[in-house]
């Protein structure tokens, strides 16, 4: 989505929220540390926030702006609730997450590199057309995620890292 659309849709979630900082997590945490994200992150509709499975205010979100909603039918956008034990996040990214102000709201988003390592747990074919266009456009440098990919105390989880890293590697332009 646009940054337009994407400040429209985090405008709207501290309204059903009530509150003024979200975790971000997904492609769109690329508008946090560019004016120029790629295409693959404009072709993405969907806003990735972290909120825990026990918050009462997950099902209000869902309903008022995830994919099912009247807002998602009417603009095109939708927040994604994603459960903070679900995705792949790297130790420390909370101290790296870069900050996106839309009007009041404040999202704390994945540093890009923090987001590569996200992306290449996931494994998608999506993902990783996200991730070969962030290297492309050098937004990323491989430098920095494979140090990071090094830092994953789990070997399992990092030899798929690097693994996953090198595949996208030999398809990047």
């Amino acid at each position: 989505m646009k940054r337009a659309e994407l400040e429209d849709l985090l405008r709207e979630l501290a309204r059903v929220l009530g509150k003024r900082e979200v975790a971000m997590i997904g492609s769109q945490c690329v508008h946090a540390a560019t004016d120029a994200p790629p295409a693959e992150v404009l072709m993405s509709r969907e806003c990735d926030i972290l909120v825990d499975d026990s918050d009462p205010v997950r099902e209000r979100i869902d309903a008022e702006l995830g994919a099912t909603s009247p807002y998602h039918e009417e603009y095109g956008t939708f927040v994604d609730t994603v459960s903070p034990s679900f995705p792949f996040l790297p130790d420390g990214w909370e101290q790296r997450a870069n900050v996106l102000v839309s009007g009041d709201m404040q999202s704390r988003c994945l540093e890009l590199h923090d987001l590569v390592l996200s992306k290449l747990a996931a494994g998608r074919l999506k993902d990783n057309e996200l991730i070969a266009a962030l290297i492309h456009y050098k937004l990323v440098d491989v430098g920095i995620s494979r140090a990071r990919i090094t830092a994953v105390a789990d070997i399992h989880m990092r030899a798929v890292l690097l693994a996953r890293l090198q595949i996208v590697l030999e398809n990047v332009n």
